[in-house]
């Protein structure tokens, strides 16, 4: 492509961003918009993510025994089911363990008035510690867990069985359907601001029709006629993009300063990146290209 080319092509674009300004600005508020509330959602998902890979972390299963049971068979059993090695606990070590957790709980004053009441039994603990949850995955632990506790239930020599994961499972079930309802009305979002994009065009090729037509008697290119179009779909877009990434920066900085400052809580929202900023940009790129070529294309064709 020639300098002049291009010349003459950012001079047309300037041409098209003037001629209709509100227009060009709603398109690039409606961008913006939806990638907000992409980036909400996304953030929401990220977060979740991260959240619930800590709180898998909590899942776990207390087996109590009988005595005298024959507690190698026993750990066979749970490894067969869970997949996971349990760590066995015998009356003595029981009771050391759980005084060791009232303490940390009460205080040592409170949890001595309670310690006759601190069961010993034998047992068998499974937790997902973080080098197992590389070999199994927080999501297929859970899965099934009442049917997998039920089966520990039925094994010669277990008393009972304490659950600690519908919490979990809960929280997955709930997580994954916002997760979800986010992903479609993200899809729906994007989908707007193509249409304000291909409207904006389309009015800026209907407004300069005229021009067109004599470009297309004296024998001018699609490409070449499309060209400043294009253009301007592009820097909506990436206006849009921009937009959008600058407004959720100040919304995550207040919200984290907010959580600081009033709560003083140290959890932050950390989805937040110069990636984010790059995949704005290239979505808002793609869509305002899209929403060119679809109004152009359709121009061009009707009026061949």
């Amino acid at each position: 492509m020639k300098v002049p080319q291009i010349s003459y092509f950012l001079g047309e674009l300037r041409r098209n961003l003037r001629r209709q300004p509100m227009l060009v600005i709603t398109s690039i508020a409606s961008v913006a918009v939806s990638f907000l509330l992409v980036g909400f959602f996304g953030g929401i998902w990220l977060e979740a993510d991260k959240r619930l890979e800590t709180f898998g972390s909590q899942v776990h299963v207390t087996i109590l025994l009988n005595q005298g049971s024959n507690n190698k068979a026993v750990m066979d059993a749970v490894e067969e089911t869970f997949g996971v090695r349990g760590r066995f606990y015998d009356s003595k070590q029981d009771l050391e363990h759980n005084t060791k957790l009232l303490k940390e709980f009460l205080g040592k004053k409170r949890a001595k008035f309670l310690e006759d009441l601190i069961p010993r039994r034998p047992k068998i603990e499974i937790v997902l510690p973080p080098k197992d949850r590389k070999k199994v995955k927080v999501e297929h632990y859970i899965k099934d867990f009442k049917k997998k506790t039920d089966e520990l239930e039925e094994i010669d020599g277990v008393f009972s069985v304490l659950t600690g994961g519908q919490n979990v499972q809960l929280a997955y079930a709930l997580v994954g359907a916002i997760q979800w309802f986010g992903a479609l009305l993200s899809v729906l979002i994007l989908v707007v601001s193509l249409f304000f994009i291909f409207s904006t065009i389309r009015l800026s090729v209907h407004a300069r029709k005229e021009e067109i037509a004599i470009r297309q008697l004296m024998g001018a290119s699609p490409g070449f006629i499309s060209m400043p179009f294009y253009l301007e779909g592009i820097v909506v877009g990436a206006l849009g993009g921009l937009v959008a990434f600058i407004v959720l920066a100040i919304l995550v900085d207040r919200f984290n300063t907010q959580m600081l400052d009033t709560m003083g809580l140290q959890q932050s929202l950390e989805f937040l990146s110069m990636k984010l900023g790059a995949l704005f940009l290239t979505m808002g790129v793609a869509i305002g290209l899209a929403g060119s070529a679809l109004a152009v294309g359709r121009y061009l064709k009707l009026n061949r």
